[in-house]
């Protein structure tokens, strides 16, 4: 091999192992920076898309689980005790003014019923094999079944819709039951049921479902079947959901 050869080889070799210079640094750093502001955004678009339809998959499995839940308890359903059981097979009591007294493992509970960690609750979570969102509210007709005839009963054990909001820093979502949807809010944002504030028609009462929707017209009960804070309030918690959705 000549010597000429060799210098030559030794020449291209030093030249390969300079390295980048400074400005080819900057250079490549600013060319990243700008693929970093292109594509974060997106990346972070898609996590956020991923979690809206985890969170989708996660309710239809419980209001899967809720319905056939509430068909079980419908089956074994006897009017002759309806006097003393609900729905969803927890005792009840009635108060002086005749309104329902909710007993939920031994401990009174009044109101919308907070029926967190009963068996009925406890079961549809074994069902449909989710973890324990913040708040699940189910939406069902609202009848005293000692007077509910056969097609009220049957209402009575459908589930309308269901609230489901897997923590508070997130939206909540409520099965739209006109377009068989989900949705983020709940039906008192989405203007589907009166409050009690609201201005309603004579004779109509709060939680009763607007003119125009499947159902107009029923009175619902609200259930709580979980909630995992502290100082459980309905109205604070439809007020909190409410101000979540303006703010999204």
């Amino acid at each position: 091999m000549s010597q000429n050869y060799i210098g030559k080889t030794n020449s291209l070799m030093k030249k390969d192992n300079k390295g980048f210079t400074l400005v080819e640094l900057i250079i490549v750093l600013v060319i990243l920076a700008i693929l970093a502001a292109i594509l974060v955004p997106a990346l972070l678009g898609y996590i956020d898309e991923a979690k809206k339809k985890q969170k989708v998959i996660d309710a239809k499995a419980l209001m899967t689980a809720i319905q056939s839940t509430l068909s079980e308890r419908y089956g074994s359903f006897s009017s002759a005790a309806s006097s003393d059981v609900d729905i969803l097979g927890n005792t009840i009591e009635r108060n002086a003014q005749g309104n329902i007294v909710y007993k939920v493992n031994g401990k009174t509970v009044n109101g919308d019923p907070n029926l967190t960690g009963c068996s009925f609750s406890n079961k549809v979570f074994d069902l449909a094999g989710v973890d324990k969102p913040y708040l699940l509210l189910m939406y069902s007709y609202d009848k005293d079944l000692t007077t509910a005839t056969i097609s009220e009963l049957h209402k009575c054990f459908t589930a309308y819709s269901i609230v489901y909001w897997s923590d508070p820093d997130s939206l909540p979502i409520y099965y739209n039951f006109d377009t068989d949807s989900w949705e983020e809010g709940n039906l008192y944002t989405a203007k589907f049921m009166y409050r009690g504030s609201d201005k309603k028609p004579a004779g109509v009462s709060a939680n009763t479902i607007v003119n125009g929707h499947k159902y107009a017209g029923d009175k619902i009960r609200v259930y709580v079947l979980h909630y995992g804070g502290k100082n459980y309030n309905i109205t604070t918690l439809n007020t909190a959901m409410a101000n979540k959705m303006e703010g999204k």
